[in-house]
């Protein structure tokens, strides 16, 4: 799963703290958290979907008033019953 956030304005000097937002499925939108850690010019974090989880950001990068990053991919198994 790839995930990019860009073209977030960033405000404030610092991005620091929990944002909010969703995303659309075919099942629907659900919500996500996103947890940002900024140091200068560099940028770390975690997103919460709906299973409660936080998963860590890769790649995170702050360029001027954008910010992006990746998720990490995710393999999905399943059995037949």
């Amino acid at each position: 799963m790839l995930l990019a956030l860009a073209g977030v304005a960033a405000w404030a000097a610092d991005i620091t703290g929990a944002w909010t937002g969703s995303m659309a499925n075919g099942n629907g939108d659900f919500s996500l958290t996103y947890n940002f850690k900024q140091d200068g010019d560099k940028l770390s974090g975690t997103v919460t979907g709906p299973q409660g989880d936080p998963l860590p950001l890769v790649d995170c990068k702050i360029d001027g008033d954008r910010i992006s990053f990746r998720l990490p991919r995710i393999t999905l198994l399943a059995e037949r019953p």
